[in-house]
């Protein structure tokens, strides 16, 4: 949850550092993890607050009666928080509009050299 209480540019000079000693500096993935790192506390706050108001007794009587772990999540646990994960989804969408933004904004530029 740090990118919610460090402003950017500590968190752009930081991954900066980091993705020079990785040799990710100037690369696709690197932008994309870059933009999915400040995005990631904005969802998990979301799926925290939607996943608190879900009853954890829910997913055990579903487990008794046969799916996998996978198959009680999916059926149960997942359409009673379908708002939340629609939220997160939603944020998160909105968050990586920038990176969406600055990709394009990258591939126009090799495309110019």
């Amino acid at each position: 949850m740090l990118p919610l209480f460090v402003p950017g540019i500590l968190i752009g000079v930081s991954a900066l550092f980091l993705y020079s000693r990785l040799g990710l500096n100037n690369t696709l993935l690197g932008l994309v993890g870059a933009h999915a790192t400040l995005a990631l506390p904005f969802v998990s706050v979301t799926m925290e607050a939607g996943l608190a108001q879900t009853d954890p007794a829910l997913f055990l009587p579903a487990r008794s009666l046969g799916p996998s772990y996978s198959g009680a999540l999916t059926s149960v646990v997942l359409p009673v928080t379908k708002g939340s994960v629609i939220a997160a989804i939603s944020t998160l969408l909105v968050v990586l509009t920038t990176a969406i933004i600055a990709i394009a904004m990258k591939l126009e530029a090799r495309k110019a050299k």
